[in-house]
């Protein structure tokens, strides 16, 4: 694609110099990425500004430069061009120079504070059991067909992101299962998508550093629902009332969902919890437009296969957009009682004599859902636990954190404690700081924990693990260098093992999703 055609797509583009009308190789941001016949993005950031960096960019055979302000550097012969916010212009750029992908394959984009990478991933899990291929782009994997990559973003640059939708099509992914963070939208990442439908499950006080405030960030996440086409799916959770809000402020086809919520389309009714694992019955209460003409008001019943009543939210947003696409709900239902769960999220990584859980608790609210998903879980048996405290979030999502600690201290039968700020692994942007530590102790202290400080989080589950008993709960929580913990934990546990067992005991690893 020419230049010409390419700056064609930029909105209020001020042409400083226009060059020799080129055919473009790459667009980035990354100034290391230059090659010769690129468009190079100068984007400022909050480290650093790549307006510094326009210099390195023509030296590698730069095409183009757009930027928000002129520079005083010899450009040379190449274009020059300005706009008032740069990021905008690196997504519309790319959207164009990757042939516009997302027309082409149905675009569910799904946001929320907690449950993202869940429901992405029950969708997938229900359209490739119709034989229908899909995509999943979020904070866990980006993948398709039998490749995966660990994300490093949850949403990808635009960059990247327009770049994975092309080779997605050519692939023959039909449909996109993304999450859309708040961080994506506030910086243009995801600007241009045109989605088929959206999601909004949930909204807790998380990211404040990034955004500033929380209601900044609740309206960051808002921007999904609010630039929806007309007459798209909007899921949203009529449970949550900063969600609800929304309602009259989209020009999609609102979707309500809830538990046993009287004014919700689709609602669980009816929800018991043996095990923690939820059943429930699936309601459509008046007709929904789907992918395949009008769905008249019916009655399934659901059981999942893991636990936590928020699960129970997530299922109905997969649920929901599976049957707007078109996937009949009896089916729907069927299938998505076989959804597996997915890496870190109430993982049951053994279940012998023993049973050993995997959690990625990183904020008040989804540290909460886990306590409720363990008192009915365990029913009483010991748990013992290994926290990791959060470095680098800084002394009040700590305290949020080890509230839902204190609010559980007598529900849970805590046996044993170990609490590690994983120095091992962490590195130097999460390394606890003091104040970290010194809240989550000494709230723990007053909670009436007691706990054991283990700085490495090798050792805390080298120490622990021997420990327990049959019958008795071992959970790896946190997100603080803890997904390296499954592994540690279950190569001990498969040590001097035969052949088979080992193998039975470190299959979960291979299955799980990358990360």
């Amino acid at each position: 694609m020419l230049l010409s055609s390419l700056l064609s797509f930029l909105t209020d583009p001020n042409i400083r110099h226009l060059g020799e009308d080129l055919p473009i190789s790459g667009v980035t941001c990354d100034s290391r990425e230059v090659k010769p016949g690129f468009i190079f993005v100068a984007i400022p950031g909050a480290l650093t500004d790549g307006h510094l960096y326009i210099e390195s960019a023509i030296e590698k055979g730069a095409s183009a430069i757009v930027a928000e302000k002129d520079v005083e550097i010899d450009i040379g012969g190449i274009s020059y061009v300005t706009v008032p916010f740069a990021r905008q212009a690196l997504a519309e750029l790319s959207r164009a120079y990757f042939g516009f992908a997302d027309r082409d394959m149905y675009m569910i984009g799904i946001t929320a504070t907690n449950g993202k990478t869940t429901t992405t991933s029950m969708l997938r899990h229900i359209l490739e059991a119709e034989k229908v291929p899909t995509s999943v782009i979020g904070s866990v994997a980006y993948s398709f067909g039998d490749e995966k990559t660990a994300s490093v973003l949850t949403t990808p640059e635009s960059s990247e992101l327009h770049a994975m939708l092309k080779k997605q099509r050519e692939a023959g992914i039909k449909v996109v299962s993304m999450e859309v963070s708040s961080i994506a939208e506030e910086q243009c990442r995801v600007y241009g998508i045109r989605y088929d439908a959206v999601a909004f499950l949930n909204i807790t006080p998380d990211h404040l550093p990034d955004h500033g405030s929380f209601e900044a960030y609740y309206e960051a996440k808002a921007m999904l629902v609010k630039n929806v086409a007309e007459g798209v799916p909007v899921i949203l959770n009529l449970d949550d009332p900063r969600v609800a809000q929304l309602q009259n402020e989209t020009k999609g086809q609102v979707i309500g969902i809830g538990i046993d919520h009287g004014t919700a389309l689709i609602s669980a009714e009816n929800l018991t919890m043996p095990g923690g694992i939820p059943q429930f019955d699936l309601v459509i209460r008046s007709p929904l437009r789907t992918g395949r003409g009008e769905l008249p008001p019916g009655r399934w019943p659901v059981k999942l296969s893991i636990p936590g009543r928020h699960t129970v939210y997530n299922a109905m947003a997969a649920l929901t957009i599976a049957m707007a696409y078109g996937i009949a709900p009896e089916r729907a239902v069927k299938l998505i009682e076989s959804f597996p769960g997915i890496e870190r999220r109430l993982q049951i990584l053994y279940q012998k004599e023993f049973t050993i859980i995997d959690d990625h608790i990183s904020d008040e609210d989804n540290t909460r859902k886990m306590m409720e998903a363990l008192v009915q879980m365990t029913e009483g048996a010991p748990v013992k636990i290994i926290y990791a405290i959060r470095g680098n979030r800084g002394v009040e999502v700590n305290r949020e954190v080890i509230g839902q600690f204190q609010a559980f201290r007598d529900k849970i039968n805590w046996s044993t404690f170990y609490l590690t700020s994983s120095r091992d692994l962490a590195k130097p942007r999460d390394v606890v700081r003091d104040e970290e530590y010194d809240t989550v102790t000494s709230d723990l202290e007053h909670a009436g924990y007691n706990f054991t400080y283990i700085p490495n989080l090798a050792d805390a589950i080298e120490q622990m693990l021997p420990t327990v008993l049959p019958g008795e709960f071992f959970v790896l929580a946190g997100s603080h260098n803890m997904d390296k913990g499954a592994r540690i934990a279950l190569n001990l546990l498969a040590e001097g093992r035969g052949a088979s067992e080992r193998e039975s005991i470190l299959k979960v690893l291979e299955d799980r999703m990358m990360g």
